[in-house]
């Protein structure tokens, strides 16, 4: 469907512009391995922390919040040729959830979600996290299990 995909990158711990950016690229590289070069494109994770990262460019890499991917949520919604912006931000879709979306109306989408922090059952905000920390804790606890049978002995 002509789809394109990019990089939600995070620079947790990261405050500096130069230490951002070289996590930009370290990300970037692992994740173009996966997606074999296809992938161009970068969405950074809470901008307004770093105003910057709005402007952020690099040479082989889009940013999403250029004013070509980028346009005000009621601007785009009236306007079929801009591209529409939706977010799951802090666990909510800020502006419309994307199965509302009617694609034949918009065409563009900036869809920025993190899959990562939704559960199975969709639930609210807590009931949601508190899942996930006991699924996530029961992972690491199988992985250790498997990965490091050697130190029962």
């Amino acid at each position: 469907m002509g789809h394109k995909i990019g990089l939600h990158f995070n620079y947790k711990g990261k405050n500096l512009k130069s230490k951002i950016k070289k996590e930009l690229l370290n990300q970037s590289k692992i994740f173009n391995q996966e997606f074999k070069n296809e992938y161009k494109f970068f969405s950074p994770h809470r901008p307004s922390k770093f105003p910057f990262l709005f402007k952020l460019k690099h040479k082989n890499l889009k940013n999403t919040y250029d004013q070509l991917f980028f346009n005000n949520f009621e601007k785009a919604k009236k306007n079929k040729f801009k591209t529409i912006y939706l977010v799951d931000s802090r666990h909510e879709w800020k502006y419309l959830h994307p199965l509302k979306l009617d694609l034949s109306e918009h065409r563009k989408v900036h869809l920025v979600f993190h899959p990562d922090a939704w559960s199975k059952k969709g639930y609210s905000k807590k009931s949601n996290y508190d899942l996930l920390k006991k699924e996530k804790s029961l992972e690491f606890n199988n992985t250790l299990l498997t990965e490091t049978d050697y130190l029962k002995k």
